[in-house]
């Protein structure tokens, strides 16, 4: 299972109870001794760029990413370390063989990516492009954790 949740929270607090939710509901099916051996992943949420339309190509730096509060954005690395600390503590996340997928690095880089024209958003992409290599990043951790 590949899972993700993150961007139209609007709070730490929120995120965190919803976090909850999940992880009791992921407690009682671990009690219920069901999906033995099955495989979780957490796909961490990656920011939207800030005047997404003015690149025509990829930064060459993180130091070129200017974090925003824009809808929240720079609210997502909150989540993404809470649910890196729930992994570590966690005892569904054990069970369940949990990793995480940290696709935020290679997606900072991407301004370029995002929607244009009629359907302008800076923080959707189109396809192909950045999220076909957070597929490659799944597959390759996916094969890295064949026993």
């Amino acid at each position: 299972m590949l899972f993700n949740m993150g961007p139209h929270i609007h709070s730490l607090d929120t995120f965190k109870r919803y976090w909850g939710g999940f992880a009791d509901y992921m407690d009682r099916t671990r009690k219920a001794n069901t999906h033995r051996g099955s495989r979780m992943m957490f796909r961490a949420s990656a920011s939207g760029h800030i005047n997404c339309d003015q690149y025509k190509r990829p930064f060459r730096s993180p130091k070129d990413f200017i974090p925003t509060s824009m809808y929240d954005w720079d609210r997502y690395a909150e989540y993404n370390a809470h649910v890196l600390q729930e992994f570590s503590k966690s005892e569904p996340w054990k069970y369940f063989r949990s990793t995480y997928l940290d696709v935020v690095p290679m997606t900072m880089l991407r301004p370029d990516g995002h929607f244009e024209g009629q359907y302008h958003d800076c923080l959707h992409y189109f396809l192909p492009g950045v999220v076909d290599w957070w597929s490659h990043l799944f597959v390759t951790q996916l094969l890295e954790q064949e026993p």
